[in-house]
């Protein structure tokens, strides 16, 4: 108070908080550059550099992948199986078209557990062992791996199976 009485009200050089308005946000759309790596191609990149002969199928059994490693063991090029379905990537094991164990793990088919020596499921993966007889070094006994393959919000994307020779 003023000593007339009269109230003292400080102004600011502040406009009041209904006058001001907020800046427009700029923001610049960039399109993506030209080095930036998508996580698939990244994704690629590791599968394709694991030690061990590694092959991915989506739930509809074509090839997503096929690494250097499944490269010098079954003598067939990526760039020649990659997009590749019916049963293509069996081939090169056991000389014709039939589920391997990333099609047991991805549709669970019974009757082929049969076709291995042994076959064990450790969570969400099976393990097994199998005689072929196709390869390009002559037939082999080999083990592997198929472990599903999901996204975040739980959707099937494919089968992942790893294979390691052993000559008998």
């Amino acid at each position: 108070m003023t000593p007339k009485g009269k109230k003292t009200v400080k102004r600011s050089a502040a406009k009041p908080a209904a006058a001001k308005k907020a800046a427009p946000q700029r923001t610049k759309k960039t399109p993506a550059k030209a080095g930036a790596v998508t996580i698939e191609q990244q994704i690629a990149d590791v599968i394709r550099l694991i030690p061990d002969a590694t092959m991915v199928i989506d739930p509809k059994g074509n090839v997503m992948a096929w690494n250097r490693a499944m490269e010098k063991l079954t003598g067939v090029k990526a760039k020649d199986i990659i997009g590749k379905g019916n049963f293509e990537y069996s081939l090169p094991f056991y000389g014709e078209r039939r589920p391997v164990l990333a099609d047991i793990a991805l549709k669970d088919v019974r009757n082929l557990k049969k076709k291995y020596t042994s076959i064990t499921p450790w969570g969400n993966t099976l393990v097994a062992e199998a005689r072929v007889p196709s390869l390009p070094g002559g037939p082999a006994t080999v083990y592997g791996s198929a472990t599903i393959l999901k996204s975040s919000q739980g959707k099937l994307i494919g089968v992942l199976e790893l294979v390691c020779e052993v000559r008998k």
